[in-house]
């Protein structure tokens, strides 16, 4: 039996794995404690899913014991598919990038033509049993690949349903819910202040700059040939900027937020958000950085970086933070996903509350009936057909049969957009999932003063560190630093 202890604001939660991880039993000792804390130990704790609400509630209201806190759960799994369009960036080229300063060109525009196929299934959909730790064990796979989800603008499924076609010559990006889209490119010259708001239905090429207070914002991915110059970026796909991100006059507008990677020379003074990588070729510096994967620069001076996988340098300096696991990152994407699963949800327990009680009359109006028509045979059979008693219950139960069955249908609706979203979820989840371990690689010098973070500890490094390796146990949440093997 395995077991973690997480330490909380005002106590201890000490948890225990039972049945191979299915079911995590828990005990709070300490003062008065609130169900946010109680779920943020168990996700310090790597129990990122199937929580006992109600059971976490009474250890809120004070009930002292182990109580059940999370059970294992099926679901659909979306399996695993290839998008072909992108660059698969290797952990070992990273390691090798930072130390040596060279990193392989990419082209995040990521250029596909008509008809090319640009997704193809690797293992279909499969019935898996969750664990409250994040793994999964398979219980049935399935034969075909029902992913319709996946396809979006200017896309289509290949009739076998394996494959994902583009429609048009374009740019393809894909969301952090795996659907994939594919849009014209459009180019200009270079964007200012002086262009207001600027929002493009396509791909799009900078030649020049974004210049100073830009407000810029695409549905696919931007390649700027220039510089990024203290402005507000959003696409839902990748940002790429051949010279790099800076904001002299540290202005708050400057925040770069991209649903997949950023790729750039530099990022001086600035705010960047990714869903998956964030790669300077130079430095990260006196800046913000947050991704759902994983950061690599070869420098990182006086910044905050924060990655839900791994971080790659050569050297940190200046005090910057660290901050190690997706437990720190504030991810508004999946936040918004959740809130619209949790309610549809609520809208299908709506929806069976509303079908129990219409059998339940249908139930009670046959009974009645019956009685009715065995009253009706003792007394006088004749008076059946014309009956205004039995008439009623029968026209109660012909309407009653007629409204279940548009609240079957509609039900039926609802329980598909519900199972979409839990696949999307776990599509989201597959895509961001820590993959253990997640470490830190310096691959020269980490300098006295640097802060990191994890899940269950916070270091300060004392003295400056010379090729390491530190990694987040997965049990305790703890750091370990061991000397980095040669690449």
């Amino acid at each position: 039996m395995r077991t973690n202890t997480v330490e909380l604001k005002n106590g201890t939660l000490k948890l225990h794995f039972l049945m191979g991880g299915k079911l995590v039993c828990g005990e709070y000792r300490g003062e008065k404690t609130y169900k946010p804390e109680l779920l943020k130990g168990l996700r310090r704790a790597g129990i990122t899913g199937g929580y006992i609400d109600h059971c976490i509630s009474m250890l809120q209201s004070g009930e002292t014991g182990e109580l059940p806190l999370a059970e294992g759960y099926t679901e659909q799994d979306p399996g695993e598919v290839a998008f072909l369009f992108e660059k698969k960036i290797l952990p070992e080229t990273l390691i090798k990038a930072v130390q040596s300063g060279v990193f392989e060109p990419m082209d995040l525009l990521q250029p596909v033509s008509k008809g090319q196929t640009i997704v193809k299934t690797v293992i279909p959909p499969q019935t898996v049993m969750k664990y409250p730790d994040g793994k999964s064990k398979i219980l049935k796979a399935l034969k075909t690949h029902p992913s319709p989800f996946l396809s979006a603008e200017n896309t289509k499924l290949h009739r076998d349903g394996t494959s994902l076609i583009s429609e048009i010559d374009g740019c393809a990006c894909r969301s952090a819910m795996g659907e994939v889209t594919v849009y014209p490119l459009s180019s200009v010259k270079s964007t200012g202040k002086a262009h207001g708001r600027i929002f493009y239905e396509s791909a799009l090429k900078v030649e020049a700059d974004i210049r100073s207070e830009s407000d810029v914002e695409t549905v696919s991915n931007i390649l700027v040939q220039g510089m990024i110059r203290s402005s507000k970026i959003e696409a839902s796909g990748n940002i790429q900027c051949r010279l790099g991100f800076d904001n002299p006059r540290k202005m708050d507008i400057s925040v770069a937020q991209a649903g997949q990677s950023v790729f750039t020379r530099a990022v001086r003074n600035y705010t960047i958000r990714a869903g998956k990588y964030v790669i300077s070729e130079t430095v990260i510096e006196n800046s913000n950085v947050q991704c759902l994967h994983s950061a690599a620069a070869p420098q990182i001076r006086a910044s905050e970086v924060r990655a839900g996988n791994k971080i790659y340098a050569h050297d940190i300096s200046d005090s910057s933070r660290i901050y190690l696991g997706s437990y720190f990152i504030d991810d508004a994407i999946s936040k918004d996903l959740y809130s619209k699963y949790t309610q549809h949800v609520k809208r299908i327990q709506d929806m069976e509350a509303d079908i129990t009680f219409l059998k339940e009359k249908l139930l009670s109006d046959k009974s009645a009936s019956l009685i009715q028509l065995t009253k009706l045979k003792r007394i006088s059979p004749r008076m059946i057909p014309g009956d205004v008693i039995l008439n009623r219950y029968f026209t109660s139960m012909v309407n009653g049969v007629t409204l279940l069955k548009e609240r079957i249908e509609k039900y039926e609706k609802q329980a598909d957009l519900v199972a979409q979203d839990r696949m999307r979820i776990s599509f989201f989840e597959k895509q961001s999932r820590e993959r253990m371990p997640v470490e830190l690689i310096v691959t020269g010098t980490l300098s006295a003063g640097t802060v990191i973070f994890a899940a269950n500890e916070t270091r300060q490094i004392k003295e400056d560190l010379n090729r390491v390796r530190i990694w987040v146990e997965e049990n305790s949440g703890k750091l370990r630093i061991e000397k980095l093997k040669s690449y």
